[in-house]
């Protein structure tokens, strides 16, 4: 019982919005790694890279994200729950993985790609940024399940 109480709680969200409108050349002269990709479920695709057998790196797609509900922009692509290994920080992994993705969906797809961060995750702000994202919005509100209370959204570069 006590493990499903956590879903009940109120927690504050401080969030950034990011969007990417068009594709971006992120200049890499050649990366040593292979993306793969494993679609999970018809909203979710995982892309990762493995080293000696090893994830060093995991990004998602997600087809539909609540929270985007409060721009109005609800089932649009957002990339989210990115991790890179501890040891492979700082090598440029993330911001190219996340540009690939993001290219991608741009160039085929013609529409933009979000991303969602707290506020305080300095070192993803300058992976998305390096990227070719830019801040689209910041929300701050109180989350309840699936609700939002106190919302408060400020658009930062509404294109």
């Amino acid at each position: 019982m006590r493990k499903y109480l956590k879903y009940f709680k109120i927690r504050r969200i401080e969030v950034y919005i990011f969007a990417k409108q068009s594709a971006f050349d992120l200049s890499v002269e050649e990366f040593p790694y292979t993306i793969k990709e494993q679609k999970l479920s018809e909203n979710k695709t995982r892309f990762f890279i493995e080293k000696d057998g090893r994830v060093i790196h995991e990004s998602y797609l997600y087809l539909d994200v609540f929270l985007l509900g409060l721009l109005k922009k609800r089932r649009n692509p957002v990339i989210g729950d990115c991790l890179t290994d501890s040891e492979y920080r700082g090598q440029g992994i993330y911001p190219y993985v996340i540009n690939q993705i993001s290219n991608t969906i741009v160039d085929s797809e013609k529409r933009a790609v979000y991303m969602v961060v707290n506020q305080d995750n300095e070192s993803s702000i300058k992976g998305i940024e390096k990227a070719g994202f830019t801040k689209y919005a910041e929300i701050k509100a109180k989350r309840w399940t699936w609700i939002y209370l106190n919302k408060t959204i400020r658009y930062l570069n509404k294109n």
